[in-house]
């Protein structure tokens, strides 16, 4: 289990990415910083290639503390590193 610890600072990338929306923006910015090390984990796993192979993320929703299960694919956790504005 992790939890996150952000520092909220408006600063221009965030508005943008947020579409003038400062916290949406960092939500956007950890979210892409996430898919990248979830990514970065599964090209590690088999030593075969990662491409298409499906991993369950197990989120906890903080607000409630429900938890969820989310089927994602190495090339949808590839697409979400780069958050264009």
């Amino acid at each position: 289990m992790a939890v996150d610890f952000v520092v909220h600072y408006p600063w221009r990338p965030e508005n943008q990415l947020g579409e003038g929306d400062p916290l949406a923006g960092t939500e956007q910015i950890l979210e892409c910083l996430k898919a990248q090390g979830r990514a970065a984990a599964i090209a590690q796993r088999d030593g075969e290639s990662p491409h298409g192979k499906p991993i369950t993320l197990r989120l906890m929703h903080a607000a409630d503390g429900q938890v969820t299960d989310q089927q994602v694919t190495y090339d949808e956790l590839i697409s979400r590193e780069v958050a264009s504005p």
